[in-house]
């Protein structure tokens, strides 16, 4: 049996609603991660609008199991 395990965000982290993802095992119901802001620096260049999510999708024996995964950008919610 596939299943997918989400991890809760760091306990610093917020939230993001101009983001959402959500992932599925193999045929099963799909699931929405709590997607949260994550800095990310490049060489010279601060890069804006990364985001995270925490989870895993293995068989119930820890083997890969597969699955789906959908994110979207919701560019209503961006505030620039």
């Amino acid at each position: 049996m596939n299943k997918v395990i989400s991890y809760s965000a760091p306990d610093e982290a917020v939230g993001r609603d101009d983001f959402s993802i959500k992932v599925r095992p193999l045929n099963g119901p799909w699931q929405n991660l709590y997607v949260y802001k994550v800095p990310v620096e490049g060489d010279k260049l601060r890069i804006m609008g990364s985001c995270g999510a925490s989870f895993d999708d293995r068989k119930t024996r820890g083997y890969h199991g597969g699955g789906d995964l959908i994110g979207k950008i919701h560019y209503e919610n961006i505030d620039i």
